[in-house]
């Protein structure tokens, strides 16, 4: 899923813990990765590790996660792949061994299964040169490292630019008449605990309530109008 084409891309991030990305734009706005695979959260689908950054920034990485490189898209991150692979590094290799490179023994990766899904998904013989591979079958080999890495995605929410808020559209109530999700401008629905977090990021354009027995709830900003009341 691409989104920062929609506001332009995306040119620095943040890894906040081990399931959360923050890739912040020009303008001030960010989008949040959450959940998910590595790859994914990466916009890496290759997984390829960031080394020094020298390689890879080359390749369009504005920052690195878990020890690899992050791309501003999962096109820049795909494409990626095919570059690397066109390195003299793999291009000089049988195609056996460069998939020992790229998914080593060491790093925890059983190489051999590895290798042997690869030559199952393209049907290409593992003992040729990665150099005489057809662009047909280069394009295979990409899809057999990406399905083999994994494509599990997790959730993006879009963060507007600082001093613009995002309003609350709409809410759903469970049977006991409370509101327990919120349609948020620009994000959809979300659970109440996501969108209060989002208020109190000052992101959306809410007033957080809390009544004596406990209860948490949004409410609109207060104006003339009582209509306009979220738990109306």
């Amino acid at each position: 899923m691409t989104i920062n084409n929609l506001r332009g891309p995306f040119i620095r991030i943040e890894e906040k813990n081990a399931l959360r990305i923050i890739y912040y734009r020009e303008d001030g706005s960010s989008a949040i990765y959450i959940g998910g695979k590595r790859n994914w959260r990466n916009n890496n689908p290759g997984n390829i590790g960031y080394g020094n950054g020298i390689l890879v920034k080359k390749l369009g990485a504005i920052g690195k996660a878990g020890g690899f490189a992050v791309f501003p898209d999962y096109e820049t991150g795909r494409k990626a792949i095919f570059s690397v692979l066109k390195k003299d590094d793999f291009q000089g290799r049988i195609v056996s061994k460069a998939i020992e490179v790229w998914a080593p023994k060491e790093d925890g990766n059983n190489t051999e299964l590895y290798k042997k899904q690869v030559q199952a998904w393209t049907q290409i013989d593992l003992t040729r040169q990665v150099s005489s591979l057809t662009d047909d079958e280069m394009e295979k080999l990409v899809a057999a490292i990406e399905k083999k890495e994994g494509t599990g995605a997790g959730k993006i929410i879009e963060v507007s630019s600082p001093g613009i808020k995002k309003k609350i559209l709409d809410v759903k109530k469970n049977k006991e008449n409370l509101i327990i999700q919120y349609l948020i401008e620009g994000y959809g629905w979300l659970r109440k605990a996501e969108a209060i977090n989002l208020v109190e990021k000052d992101v959306v354009d809410a007033v957080i309530v809390k009544r004596q027995n406990g209860y948490i709830f949004l409410r609109s900003r207060p104006d003339a109008t009582k209509v306009n009341n979220l738990d109306k």
